[in-house]
């Protein structure tokens, strides 16, 4: 474990979960990564689940069920197709980092824990939401590094769960809306 995940853990710990293990644990276990910026501030990354259920609403148009059913089956079939929908959200994080402005703010409400943080997109930004600075453009390659080595380590679980499971376990539906 890196240092910087080791103190962010302390200090959650110490100051949301001290006498509770089990959260202790879950924390531990949910956290993948910590950046921690030159002014000291803690950013988590979480590691994420991966998506085993796939909803396809059909429509009322007869060609929009046809896409839905053929959606279905890519899913129910595609292994490519399942990684890429996996990697979606954490792809569409890079890009943003790499194309948006982005600020940091408390990631709790209250006095509690300021130095752990998040960041959030400039067009996010409300007059109520207590932003701390800018993100400087060494954080922002720092935290697109990360997402990139959050992406391989996401790849990897996605490969091993197909070796494992291959497509059995996908939980694959469609629905109609009116």
């Amino acid at each position: 474990m890196n240092t910087s995940l080791n103190e962010y853990l302390d200090i959650v710990n110490n100051t949301f979960w001290k006498n509770d293990t089990k959260m202790q644990d879950y924390i531990k276990k949910t956290t993948s990564n910590v950046y921690k910026t030159f002014d000291g501030l803690y950013i988590n990354f979480s590691k994420p689940t991966i998506k085993k259920k796939f909803c396809f609403c059909t429509g009322l148009a007869v060609e929009h069920e046809k896409a839905a059913r053929e959606e279905l089956n890519e899913t129910k079939t595609n292994a490519n197709y399942f990684i890429s929908k996996n990697l979606e959200n954490i792809q569409k994080d890079i890009e943003c980092l790499k194309n948006d402005e982005f600020f940091l703010k408390p990631n709790f409400h209250g006095d509690t824990a300021k130095n752990i943080v998040c960041y959030v997109k400039k067009d996010f930004c409300r007059q109520d939401l207590k932003i701390i600075r800018k993100i400087t453009a060494q954080e922002k390659d720092d935290l697109i590094s990360i997402l990139e080595i959050e992406k391989d380590k996401l790849l990897k679980r996605l490969n091993t769960y197909l070796k494992k499971y291959s497509l059995t376990k996908l939980n694959c539906w469609t629905f109609c809306e009116n």
